[in-house]
């Protein structure tokens, strides 16, 4: 699954926001690179202040990630129909 660093770069990217004005007063700059990258994890009071610095609801992150679940869901059983069907049943 897309983990919260991914999805957070995702919004940051899309609004425009470098990693130092996304980071703020919040965190380094070099601490939110790696919370991005999945190297490191930071409390949920951080992660509120960085998504409000990015003009990010956590309503729309939350529904983001719902999509994605879901998405990857779906390919997950799409790759698996195949395999599933072409088991050898002999009775």
């Amino acid at each position: 699954m897309k983990n919260y660093g991914e999805a957070f770069r995702y919004f940051r990217k899309l609004n425009g926001y470098s990693l130092e004005y996304a980071a703020a007063d919040s965190i380094s700059k070099s601490q939110l690179s790696r919370f991005e990258r999945g190297e490191n994890e930071i409390s949920l009071s951080t992660f509120f202040k960085l998504l409000s610095n990015i003009n990010v609801s956590i309503e729309n992150f939350c529904n983001y990630l719902e999509h994605y679940k879901r998405s990857e869901l779906d390919d997950f059983l799409v790759n698996l129909s195949p395999n599933f069907y072409s088991l050898n049943t002999k009775g």
